[in-house]
């Protein structure tokens, strides 16, 4: 919209703001190139998230781009890079897309949900899922208390505030999947088999069974 309307006045700000949005288109292509490496469902499986974790990394990039090199707006198209990185990622979990950077196509949706649940229990049917009206209201709920917390932090840190949120991703890509890792995921069905003892392995010589332990 902006773009649009600087483009119509004549305003050189369309340039840059035309740039970032070709940048989040890039990034969005990145996850759609990444192949497993950005899966959307790396950080439920329990296993790392590459493709997270660069977009953390080039949330820090951009910030220092700001502070040592006063370039504001090669900061804003690394960033852009960044989102479209991660909203293509988590555009990619296998049981819904949840889109990370924007929430109000989501909201829509968790709204007919809604909708559709109040119907069912009004008529005795069992209601819908509401999984993605929960994920939705938690993501809503970050990007308020991110903002809550930009305001309170950025007259004091200003662009390195942008540190907190890399962090958190970062923390997501690494930590984070280990912790909510299901029982049945292949990363604890691996350590499980190796913690595990191995089974005896029988065999018969000349009639008599012996046992071998590997």
């Amino acid at each position: 919209v902006n773009a649009g309307r600087f483009l119509a006045v004549g305003d050189a700000a369309a340039k840059k703001i035309l740039g970032i949005c070709t940048l989040f288109y890039a990034g969005g292509i990145l996850a759609g190139l990444g192949g497993k490496a950005c899966e959307g469902d790396h950080i439920f499986e329990g296993r790392a998230s590459p493709g997270m974790l660069l977009s953390s990394a080039m949330l820090v990039l951009g910030a220092l781009v700001k502070r040592n090199l006063n370039h504001p707006t090669l900061c804003m198209q690394i960033w852009a890079l960044a989102q479209g990185l991660m909203n293509g990622i988590s555009s990619r979990f296998s049981a819904v897309p949840l889109r990370g950077t924007h929430t109000a196509g989501g909201q829509t949706d968790s709204g007919i949900t809604i909708a559709q649940a109040l119907i069912a229990l009004r008529h005795g049917r069992a209601a819908p899922c509401m999984r993605k009206v929960i994920i939705n209201a938690v993501c809503c709920f970050g990007m308020v208390f991110g903002g809550f917390l930009a305001g309170r932090t950025h007259k004091r840190w200003g662009v390195m505030t942008s540190l907190i949120p890399a962090g958190a991703l970062a923390f997501s890509a690494t930590l984070l999947p280990k912790v909510i890792a299901p029982a049945t995921s292949p990363s604890r069905a691996l350590m499980a088999s190796r913690e595990a003892p191995s089974p005896p392995i029988c065999s018969k010589e000349k009639g008599a069974e012996t046992k071998h332990t590997v």
